[in-house]
């Protein structure tokens, strides 16, 4: 809603501010050993923050000639500095320098941000926000939530519980994980762009199949070597399927509520699953995977379904 009534780049700048002012916060708290105050700042940024960056520059994307690209070049250029971010992070963390750091290049990032061009629409703010409240009563885009709802279920909790698998069952030490993360950065870094320009429904699909079929191979394989491939072709999918469910969805009006309700969807069912995923870990990581994919075939039934109502 802020995102169709007010401007896009303010809302960017003026929570950029404010993660800055949390990071700054996060640095003197941690300095004192402030604990609750520290928790409370870093609760703050990790969930609310994102949100609404998130929404405000998905709708700047959409608004490109070819979304899909465009979202996928986002990505590529946004995973490059996570190359060199975790390493320097993490010798820095340990006084606190890294939050004090990071408060600054925000800082600098809001300016930048200020420079944004925003397309601007031709009827007024009031009309904009009653036309994509409208957009909720359109079928596709429900059946296109159900779908992100019943893939967050997946995509959620699996970087969580792939850790601990990996450990468990292929037997990776902490160079075999620091390696595929390496891997998955790099994926990220290359995949995007090249997905972003096919941006074929048909391709969408095989990223469904692919992720299920992914999944499923991960609970017969027992070798440290398959197990990590199945775990990048895991990447990959997901990848995929990213760049070109944001590029369907972006072809339907309704701009920031549209953005955020999808937001709000995986969100919520990101909430739902982690603590689910991990007792039902424990009880047996055959049966969550094979409920992995039988999500997967929802979700996929659903994202077809909304295409057959779709254009």
């Amino acid at each position: 809603m802020l995102a169709d009534k007010y401007s896009i780049r303010l809302i960017l700048f003026f929570f950029t501010i404010v993660a800055s002012s949390l990071n700054f916060s996060l640095y003197f708290g941690i300095t004192y050993s402030l604990r609750d105050f520290s928790l409370a700042c870093i609760i703050l940024n990790l969930g609310l923050i994102p949100t609404f960056i998130s929404v405000a520059s998905r709708v700047i994307i959409a608004e490109s000639k070819r979304p899909a690209q465009t979202y996928g070049l986002f990505l590529s250029v946004a995973s490059i500095p996570s190359i060199i971010g975790p390493f320097l992070g993490s010798f820095l963390v340990s006084n606190g320098l890294s939050f004090l750091i990071s408060s600054f290049v925000n800082v600098i990032s809001a300016v930048l941000r200020l420079k944004i061009v925003e397309v601007k629409g031709t009827i007024n703010t009031e009309r904009r926000i009653v036309s994509a409240l409208r957009q909720l009563k359109q079928t596709r885009l429900v059946i296109l939530s159900i779908s992100l709802g019943l893939f967050s279920l997946v995509a959620s909790p699996d970087s969580y519980i792939l850790i601990i698998y990996s450990v468990e069952h292929f037997g990776f030490d902490k160079t075999t994980l620091g390696i595929f993360y390496s891997v998955q950065t790099l994926l990220y870094t290359v995949v995007p762009p090249l997905i972003g320009r096919i941006a074929s429904r048909k391709i969408l699909i095989s990223a469904y199949t692919l992720e299920g079929v992914s999944f499923y191979l991960l609970t017969v394989t027992k070798t440290t070597i398959v197990g990590f491939l199945m775990m990048a072709l895991l990447v990959f999918s997901a990848i995929a399927w990213e760049v070109l469910f944001f590029g369907e969805v972006a072809k339907i009006g309704g701009r920031g509520v549209k953005f955020g309700i999808l937001s709000g969807i995986s969100s919520s069912s990101t909430a739902i699953t982690l603590a689910f995923s991990g007792y039902l870990y424990q009880i047996s990581s055959t049966l969550l995977f094979y409920l992995y994919v039988l999500f997967i075939i929802l979700s996929l039934l659903a994202f077809i379904i909304a295409l057959y109502k779709g254009s």
